[in-house]
């Protein structure tokens, strides 16, 4: 089972944008999800919720001393890295169990892993506000197999 960056970072979204669904039920609607790449040019509205994703790689390094993993030259690599899905939430009364909720959600998306991406250590961090809003941050370390 391989794939490459995008068609890692592209299965991680999917099963983000799926889980995410969940939150419907959490606040009532289907908080907004940025993805890199992602700017409109506005500011998310400081009375709902919505959530910001990033990722990061970490290493790449080849994994097989051989030159022919799948076809004569090809070489496996191992990219690992790690996924960042910031949950932001207005300052009232029950954002703060509801971004636990949230951030409950998300962590256990991260806690499975997709057809060709191994998801690890998914954790909840507690941060401070930001521009007003209530804020975690759920994140988890990836890894995944490429031929080249």
């Amino acid at each position: 089972m391989t794939t490459d960056y995008k068609g890692a970072l592209n299965e991680m979204f999917d099963a983000l944008q799926t889980a995410w669904l969940g939150a419907n039920a959490i606040v009532g609607y289907a908080p907004r999800i940025y993805f890199p790449g992602e700017d409109d040019g506005t500011i998310p509205d400081a009375a709902l919720f919505w959530a910001r994703v990033s990722t990061n790689s970490v290493l790449c390094e080849q994994s097989t001393l051989c030159e022919n993993v799948v076809t004569q030259g090809s070489k496996r690599f191992e990219t690992f890295g790690l996924i960042f899905f910031q949950i932001f939430a207005p300052k009232r009364a029950d954002s703060e169990d509801k971004t636990l909720l949230l951030s409950a959600l998300v962590q256990n998306c991260f806690r499975n892993r997709t057809a060709n991406v191994i998801l690890r250590n998914a954790r909840i961090k507690e941060v401070s506000p930001e521009n007003g809003a209530i804020r975690k941050i759920v994140v988890a370390e990836f890894q995944f197999d490429e031929v080249n």
